[in-house]
Protein backbone atom coordinates (compact mmCIF):
# COMPACT_ATOMS: atom_id res chain seq x y z
CA UNK A 1 0.00 0.00 0.00
CA UNK A 2 3.09 2.45 0.01
CA UNK A 3 3.80 2.75 -3.16
CA UNK A 4 -0.09 3.42 -4.07
CA UNK A 5 -0.09 6.04 -0.69
CA UNK A 6 2.97 7.84 -2.33
CA UNK A 7 1.36 8.28 -5.76
CA UNK A 8 -1.61 9.49 -4.69
CA UNK A 9 0.20 12.18 -2.37
CA UNK A 10 2.08 13.24 -5.64
CA UNK A 11 -0.72 13.29 -7.78
CA UNK A 12 -2.65 15.47 -4.85
CA UNK A 13 0.30 17.99 -4.78
CA UNK A 14 0.52 18.45 -8.41
CA UNK A 15 -2.78 19.06 -8.36
CA UNK A 16 -2.48 21.98 -5.21
CA UNK A 17 0.27 23.63 -7.18
CA UNK A 18 -1.18 23.50 -10.80
CA UNK A 19 -4.64 25.24 -9.64
CA UNK A 20 -3.51 28.75 -8.89
CA UNK A 21 -1.88 28.66 -12.73
CA UNK A 22 -4.73 27.25 -14.46
CA UNK A 23 -7.23 30.05 -12.56
CA UNK A 24 -4.63 32.95 -13.91
CA UNK A 25 -6.84 35.27 -16.06
CA UNK A 26 -4.61 35.34 -19.25
CA UNK A 27 -4.71 38.54 -21.09
CA UNK A 28 -5.22 38.10 -25.49
CA UNK A 29 -2.56 38.56 -27.03
CA UNK A 30 -3.99 41.14 -29.43
CA UNK A 31 -5.23 43.17 -26.17
CA UNK A 32 -0.96 42.95 -25.21
CA UNK A 33 -0.01 44.73 -28.98
CA UNK A 34 -2.95 47.28 -28.63
CA UNK A 35 -1.25 48.38 -25.04
CA UNK A 36 1.92 48.07 -25.82
CA UNK A 37 0.94 50.77 -29.21
CA UNK A 38 -1.38 52.76 -26.03
CA UNK A 39 -3.92 55.40 -26.72
CA UNK A 40 -1.20 58.27 -26.50
CA UNK A 41 -1.41 60.62 -29.98
CA UNK A 42 -3.93 62.37 -32.26
CA UNK A 43 -7.16 60.35 -33.71
CA UNK A 44 -9.46 60.87 -36.61
CA UNK A 45 -12.39 59.82 -35.26
CA UNK A 46 -15.33 58.81 -37.67
CA UNK A 47 -18.80 58.49 -36.32
CA UNK A 48 -22.37 58.22 -38.00
CA UNK A 49 -24.27 60.63 -36.14
CA UNK A 50 -27.64 62.45 -36.46
CA UNK A 51 -26.17 64.95 -38.51
CA UNK A 52 -25.17 62.57 -40.78
CA UNK A 53 -21.12 60.86 -41.12
CA UNK A 54 -18.89 63.62 -39.27
CA UNK A 55 -15.01 62.89 -38.62
CA UNK A 56 -13.90 64.64 -35.67
CA UNK A 57 -10.21 64.73 -33.83
CA UNK A 58 -9.10 63.90 -30.66
CA UNK A 59 -6.13 64.09 -29.11
CA UNK A 60 -4.68 62.11 -25.69
CA UNK A 61 -2.43 61.86 -23.63
CA UNK A 62 -1.34 58.46 -21.57
CA UNK A 63 0.02 58.62 -17.95
CA UNK A 64 -0.36 54.86 -17.01
CA UNK A 65 -3.79 53.96 -17.11
CA UNK A 66 -5.02 57.84 -16.90
CA UNK A 67 -6.02 59.59 -19.69
CA UNK A 68 -6.27 63.26 -20.76
CA UNK A 69 -7.01 65.40 -24.29
CA UNK A 70 -9.14 67.05 -26.03
CA UNK A 71 -12.20 66.17 -28.28
CA UNK A 72 -12.47 68.90 -31.07
CA UNK A 73 -15.83 69.15 -32.51
CA UNK A 74 -17.62 71.81 -34.57
CA UNK A 75 -18.44 73.51 -31.30
CA UNK A 76 -14.68 73.95 -30.66
CA UNK A 77 -11.97 71.98 -28.20
CA UNK A 78 -13.46 70.27 -25.68
CA UNK A 79 -11.11 68.64 -22.54
CA UNK A 80 -11.96 65.07 -22.31
CA UNK A 81 -10.54 62.46 -19.14
CA UNK A 82 -10.80 59.03 -17.84
CA UNK A 83 -8.63 55.93 -18.21
CA UNK A 84 -7.35 52.66 -20.47
CA UNK A 85 -7.10 48.78 -19.03
CA UNK A 86 -6.37 46.08 -20.81
CA UNK A 87 -6.90 48.12 -24.32
CA UNK A 88 -10.38 49.24 -23.23
CA UNK A 89 -10.82 53.06 -23.13
CA UNK A 90 -13.14 54.87 -21.20
CA UNK A 91 -13.64 58.49 -20.93
CA UNK A 92 -15.64 61.49 -20.97
CA UNK A 93 -15.90 65.17 -21.41
CA UNK A 94 -15.04 66.78 -18.62
CA UNK A 95 -16.85 69.67 -19.48
CA UNK A 96 -19.40 69.99 -22.86
CA UNK A 97 -20.30 73.73 -24.53
CA UNK A 98 -23.24 74.95 -23.95
CA UNK A 99 -26.28 73.38 -26.16
CA UNK A 100 -24.11 70.58 -26.82
CA UNK A 101 -24.31 66.72 -25.46
CA UNK A 102 -22.35 65.81 -23.07
CA UNK A 103 -20.18 62.48 -24.56
CA UNK A 104 -18.67 59.66 -22.91
CA UNK A 105 -16.43 57.22 -25.02
CA UNK A 106 -15.84 53.61 -24.76
CA UNK A 107 -13.53 51.85 -27.04
CA UNK A 108 -11.47 49.02 -27.77
CA UNK A 109 -7.65 49.54 -29.05
CA UNK A 110 -7.18 47.15 -31.58
CA UNK A 111 -4.08 45.30 -32.45
CA UNK A 112 -3.81 47.25 -36.03
CA UNK A 113 -3.69 50.39 -34.36
CA UNK A 114 -7.11 51.57 -34.82
CA UNK A 115 -10.08 52.12 -32.14
CA UNK A 116 -13.38 51.42 -32.34
CA UNK A 117 -15.89 51.59 -30.07
CA UNK A 118 -19.06 54.40 -29.26
CA UNK A 119 -20.12 57.99 -27.98
CA UNK A 120 -22.41 57.99 -25.56
CA UNK A 121 -24.76 60.91 -25.10
CA UNK A 122 -28.16 61.87 -23.35
CA UNK A 123 -29.61 60.90 -26.90
CA UNK A 124 -28.35 57.69 -27.85
CA UNK A 125 -24.75 55.62 -28.55
CA UNK A 126 -22.92 56.33 -32.04
CA UNK A 127 -20.36 53.75 -33.49
CA UNK A 128 -17.68 55.45 -34.20
CA UNK A 129 -14.01 54.40 -35.48
CA UNK A 130 -10.63 56.22 -35.49
CA UNK A 131 -7.28 55.80 -37.03
CA UNK A 132 -4.14 57.59 -36.05
CA UNK A 133 -4.03 61.17 -37.52
CA UNK A 134 -1.50 61.64 -40.00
Amino acid sequence: MKPLTAVLTALACALVLAAPISATPQQKPDDKKAEAAGAAGNWTLSAETPHGAMDFQLALKQDGAKLTGTFTSPAGDIPVEGEVVKGVLTFKMTKAPENYPALAFKARLKDDGTMAGTMSSDSGDMAFTAKRAR
